[in-house]
Parts: C-alpha cells; sequence; structure tokens
C-alpha cells in the first residue's frame, strides 16, 4: 500500500499547512514544466495525489485508519478516495506549474475564510442566532477556565462541544467571527449591566 506521508516527506502528525509547504516544494521538483526527468510526469502524480487525498480532513482521516487495518491484516475501500485523488493530480500535471502554486495557494484562502467567516451559502443569521453565540461565548469562557483546573477538564470539553455546535446554523458553519463578535459584545453588556447595579 502507498504511504502518502512518506510520498511527502512529512510525519503523520505533519499539519495540514505542512503538507501544503511539503507539497509546493515536490511540486516544484516534480512538475514536468520544471523536471527533465523521464518519470518526472509520474513522480509529481504520486505527490499530487498524496496531496490530494492528506490535505483533505475526511480523506486524510479514513486513510489514516485504513493505514493501522493495514499494518493489522484487515482492509477498508478506500478507492473511491484514491480514484478522486488521481484525476486531480491527473488535472495538475496538465496545468503549469504556476495554476497548480495558485489552486494551492486559493484553497488555503478559501479555508481561512470559512473558518472566520463561515460558510459561503450559510443562512442569515438572526438577532437570536447572535444572542445563542454570544451565550455560548460566555461558557466557552467558563469552559476555558475550568479546563485548566484539572478538575473540570471533562465539563470543559462537553461545553466546548455544545459551543462548537453553537455556531451552526442548519448545518452550515457561521463562522468563528460573528462567534467572538457576539460573545464580545455579550460580556460587553454584562459589565455594563453589572456595574450599573453595583455602582
Amino acid at each position: 500500500m502507498k504511504n502518502y506521508y512518506q510520498t511527502l516527506g512529512v510525519p503523520h502528525t505533519e499539519s495540514s499547512e505542512g503538507i501544503r509547504v511539503a507539497f509546493r516544494k515536490k511540486a516544484k521538483l516534480f512538475h514536468p514544466d520544471v523536471c527533465k526527468l523521464p518519470d518526472a510526469h509520474q513522480r509529481f502524480i504520486e505527490v499530487a495525489e498524496a496531496y490530494e487525498i492528506l490535505r483533505e480532513p475526511t480523506s486524510r482521516a479514513k486513510y489514516d485508519v485504513l493505514l493501522k487495518e493495514t499494518r493489522s491484516g484487515a482492509s477498508t475501500d478506500f478507492s473511491v478516495h484514491q480514484k478522486k485523488a488521481r484525476e486531480t493530480a491527473n488535472h495538475y500535471s496538465s496545468v503549469s506549474l504556476d495554476d497548480v502554486l495558485s489552486t494551492i495557494a486559493a484553497f488555503t484562502y478559501e479555508l481561512g475564510r470559512g473558518i472566520v467567516l463561515g460558510d459561503r451559502d450559510k443562512p442569515q443569521a438572526t438577532f437570536g442566532d447572535y444572542a445563542r453565540m454570544g451565550f455560548y461565548g460566555l461558557l466557552l469562557i467558563v469552559a476555558i477556565a475550568i479546563s485548566f483546573t484539572g478538575v473540570g477538564t471533562l465539563p470543559g470539553i462537553g461545553m466546548f462541544y455544545i459551543v462548537w455546535h453553537s455556531a451552526s446554523k442548519d448545518g452550515r458553519f457561521l463562522g468563528l467571527g460573528p462567534f467572538l463578535v457576539s460573545t464580545l459584545v455579550t460580556v460587553a453588556v454584562l459589565l455594563f449591566v453589572g456595574a450599573a447595579i453595583f455602582s
């Protein structure tokens, strides 16, 4: 079985950013535009296939399970992911190196944008959604505080899970940006109300 981590020259614990950087380096070495070795095309496809499998969290998780099962003698069908990765790798090999590197940069931008601003096709958040996120943001602050005590680690993890889901609506992620703004507004309102009551 192919070891995609070895193909990219990264450890199993490598971050998504590390995988992207490793692919960029290998692409600059083996892309048919720049590499004149007879097997450059095949080498590039192997590197691109490895990148496509490891860059996407779902396929990477399934691949990691498959690696463990292969060592234990079990087997899982991974052919759908491999086929898709090979098709993308073949596409990468047919376009210029600049286009490949631009595609990687665009993917990274879109990933970061999605984390901060949420899904592009997310539903419109209402005042109630923002109030809910603000409330759960306060819970997150409490969860973080009690997690550091050691005693409240498990409740803290449970609260963090609930909070993460509060930043979603109709199965679409609303984004960390709106979540943080809602939390800050809620904290400010509570501080203002508290100051007014106790002054």
